[in-house]
């Protein structure tokens, strides 16, 4: 029989722990959060040999998944993108950078900058390209620091490919659609979760959010901001295009979507008694 494996594409900051976690709920210690970064860095060369030989994993989560993908005797691979709007996901990284309890320099540094100076240093092109077009670069085959039109239209492609494709303002949509997708190989999935300090859902939220930030930052960050992120920001429209279509063609997504809400107010209420 072929065995199916659901590789988490887990991009920084785009709500991947609250999806790793719905992972090991539903697979245990057949869920597998890979953490030798320099390895999964290999790509394919690394990571089909060592799913090869890791027969009992069912799902498998990294910061550093490599494209393509490799093709493993017997086995499905289902990767999952989670995007984020990338104004909102600058301000994301910002207050995590700030909370690290990390000691080296930079991390020191970070903590006493301001959000407007903590943008401005992180678009110098020596720094670190963790909020300029992250995304769009995590979809490629190959890492760029300088990204054209060709790059995106890569980027574009594999985002349209991608079945288990999210959105973070559209999670629970997002997660209503994995398991359309998901159910035909794993018949009892619940991709239910506890929100804990993070505002997922609803565009009113992330509009909220995005005018926050950009009242934060002079015109003249804006602009660098918005040079910096192009290609990012045309990935989240084109991934918020293509998440809309697929709802509009779910066949009762809305009372599907009643379920799901039902489903994490239960596990939460789970949670709530078992700490009483």
């Amino acid at each position: 029989m072929e065995r199916t494996v659901i590789i988490h594409c887990h991009i920084f900051k785009n709500a991947g722990t609250i999806f790793d976690r719905s992972l090991e709920r539903n697979f245990g210690q057949a869920f597998f959060v890979h953490r030798d970064d320099e390895k999964m860095k290999k790509g394919a060369e690394y990571l089909g040999p060592f799913l090869h030989e890791h027969t009992y994993i069912k799902a498998l989560s990294s910061h550093h998944i490599r494209f393509p993908l490799p093709d493993v005797s017997n086995t499905r691979l289902l990767p999952t993108l989670i995007i984020r709007h990338p104004v909102d996901r600058v301000g994301s990284v910002y207050l995590f950078e700030r909370k690290q309890d990390a000691q080296t320099p930079e991390a020191i540094n970070i903590r006493k900058m301001s959000f407007q100076n903590y943008v401005l240093w992180r678009m110098k092109p020596t720094n670190e390209g963790i909020i300029r077009n992250f995304q769009t670069r995590y979809c490629l085959d190959e890492q760029s620091e300088v990204l054209n039109e060709e790059n995106y239209k890569i980027a574009q492609k594999r985002i349209r490919e991608t079945h288990l494709l999210g959105l973070v303002d559209y999670y629970d949509e997002s997660m209503v659609l994995f398991e359309e997708v998901l159910r035909p190989y794993y018949p009892d999935i619940n991709l239910a979760y506890i929100k804990e300090n993070v505002t997922l859902g609803g565009e009113r939220g992330l509009e909220q959010r995005v005018n926050a930030i950009f009242q934060s930052l002079s015109i003249e960050i804006i602009d660098i901001l918005f040079a910096n992120n192009q290609w990012d920001l045309m990935l989240y429209l084109e991934a918020k295009s293509i998440i809309k279509e697929r709802m509009a063609n779910t066949p009762y997504f809305t009372d599907k979507l009643n379920d799901f809400y039902q489903r994490c107010l239960a596990l939460r209420n789970r949670r709530h008694y078992k700490r009483i």
